[in-house]
């Protein structure tokens, strides 16, 4: 069984959204496991990034690593 997950981010400005998504692009094509896969497109202001694995624990793993890197880019690109 194949799981899947994905996120949908609406950024409301498409400089951010195309920053975000060339963020997560050397992370999508050069995973850290072969245990699970991810995609990542942009719409104009959306960012989709999918994640597909073969079990809970992996998925799960590869999220979390998703998410870190996306919170680190906003983090640093975002004005407070």
């Amino acid at each position: 069984m194949r799981l899947r997950c994905s996120l949908e981010l609406d950024l409301g400005d498409e400089g951010l959204a195309d920053l975000v998504h060339r963020a997560l692009l050397p992370e999508v094509r050069s995973p850290p496991s072969f245990r699970s896969s991810a995609t990542v497109g942009r719409e104009g202001t959306r960012v989709v990034l999918t994640v597909e694995s073969g079990d809970v624990s992996s998925l799960r793993a590869a999220l979390n690593g998703y998410l870190r890197v996306l919170s680190a880019v906003l983090e640093t690109i975002t004005p407070r």
